[in-house]
């Protein structure tokens, strides 16, 4: 940025503009640091202390399936997010994208993210307002990129959620045979309440 200022300060031509906003590029390698959320994961993953944490909760793994992909998408909607303004910054005006048409050049840089996360929210669920408008190539390219990743990720959510909520009514379904079953056991054989409690609670936990 100090390299950009000083090229404009001098009142250079476009195209050394465009080299000094080459001086960005080496910034891209912090990209790279999201690699190391995946090894973070799979810490997690082995980690028996936060299982047994995870088992004391008493969650549903339906649900914890749920947590899983929700917070996928929040992840992957924050780092498109961040390349989408970063594709913005990196042409020669920022009047002339989408930074631009929505006036938030001079805004705060937590408005100018909630702007991209909104953007990058409503495509990968495959809303679209169309209040967003595309200005330059690379926005045209980013977008038709951003828009296969969504159709393929909204696929995959809805199918996972399906399977989700199909095995917890299996099971909701199942534990209810298992209950009539008992109740038709201990009428007939007329159990002690404290057993029937007891094999009860045994099949619900």
């Amino acid at each position: 940025q100090l390299i950009e200022l000083a090229f404009k300060s001098k009142e250079s031509s476009s195209d050394s503009l465009k080299l000094a906003r080459l001086a960005r590029l080496p910034r891209l390698y912090k990209i790279v640091r999201v690699l190391r959320m995946v090894k973070i994961l799979r810490v997690f993953r082995k980690s028996t202390q936060i299982r047994e944490w995870i088992n004391s909760l008493n969650i549903e793994v339906g649900l914890i399936r749920m947590l899983k992909v929700l917070c996928i998408q929040i992840f992957m909607v924050h780092i498109m997010a961040c390349i989408w303004f970063l594709f913005a910054s990196l042409e020669d005006n920022l009047y002339e994208t989408w930074v631009g048409s929505r006036d938030i050049v001079d805004s705060s840089m937590g408005h100018q993210y909630f702007e991209s996360v909104y953007w990058a929210f409503q495509t990968v669920t495959t809303v679209g307002y169309g209040d967003f408008s595309i200005s330059t190539p690379n926005e045209y390219i980013l977008a038709l990129l951003w828009m296969i990743v969504g159709v393929n990720f909204y696929s995959f959510t809805i199918g996972n959620v399906s399977s989700i909520i199909a095995s917890m009514d299996s099971k909701a379904a199942l534990l209810n045979s298992k209950l009539n079953t008992l109740n038709e056991y201990s009428k007939k054989y007329n159990l002690p309440m404290t057993t029937q409690t007891k094999i009860k609670s045994f099949f619900e936990n």
